[in-house]
């Protein structure tokens, strides 16, 4: 019997994340309503047995998917692109054997659309990548309801995104959640709970504790917005801040206007 529990949690586990997919696409194409058109891309991810799927038209409207899976290398994976200027809907990397985003590039020459507010950019669980610069070649247009896309880059074992934060228009205008990579946006933890301050890409303003809240002193920028719950004495930490990208929550403290 227990030969058998391996492969049957495999099958579950396929059939979940198919499930995930088809939800994430049909809301995709419920909120852009692309009737008609011949652009949508409906596959779970991006190999040779589903690349004949991939339509070739300006604005496609789906989810990208690269994982363990794709069969590909990056200048077929550009090649594969090429047409394409506009994306409605996301982007997901994934348990790849990629060691670039270099793909992203040929969008549009140096940037395309990405029409993000029911998906975003998922980098995630990538051994081998070692750059993302090309993130900064995304175009992010959100509605008034999101404003901004959300970007998860984890678990990336190789990749310093301290090079990819300093790029302004990244680490300001998005949902950035960065951890388990080689280096992180801003303020990183490092097992001593000790932080270390990067001034060219900003401060992460969700990780405010009562343990960090001291090396705040020398923020002048947040991005992921200003957030923190039962702390005192935050004032003088908090003082020389004057930009915050993102939402403020700000609970059961003695900040002062």
């Amino acid at each position: 019997m227990n030969s058998l529990v391996f492969p049957i949690i495999c099958i579950l586990l396929f059939r979940n994340s198919l499930a995930t997919f088809d939800d994430d696409l049909q809301t995709i194409l419920d909120f852009y309503d692309p009737k008609g058109t011949k652009c949508v891309f409906n596959q779970s991810e991006i190999t040779s047995k589903t690349i004949d799927f991939f339509p070739k038209c300006q604005k496609v409207y789906g989810l990208i998917i690269i994982n363990s899976n794709t069969d590909f290398s990056l200048a077929q994976l550009s090649k594969v692109f090429e047409n394409m200027t506009a994306l409605y809907g996301g982007i997901k990397v994934e348990n790849s054997n990629l060691t670039s985003l270099s793909f992203l590039t040929v969008f549009m020459f140096t940037k395309f659309d990405l029409y993000c507010e029911t998906y975003g950019v998922f980098i995630e669980n990538n051994r081998y990548l070692n750059d993302a610069q090309q993130l900064k070649s995304i175009n992010q247009i959100a509605g008034e309801a999101t404003k901004e896309c959300k970007f998860r880059v984890e678990n990336n074992p190789k990749l310093n995104m301290e090079d990819v934060c300093r790029y302004y228009g990244l680490a300001s205008t998005t949902v950035l959640e960065a951890s388990g990579n080689k280096k992180e946006c801003g303020i990183t933890f490092f097992p001593n709970n000790h932080l270390q301050y990067n001034r060219s890409s900003g401060c992460q303003g969700n990780q405010i504790n009562t343990t960090s809240i001291s090396e705040f002193k020398k923020c002048t920028t947040t991005y992921n917005g200003l957030q923190f719950s039962n702390i005192s004495d935050v004032s003088s930490h908090l003082s020389k801040i004057d930009f915050i990208n993102g939402p403020i929550n700000i609970q059961n403290s003695d900040i002062q206007n």
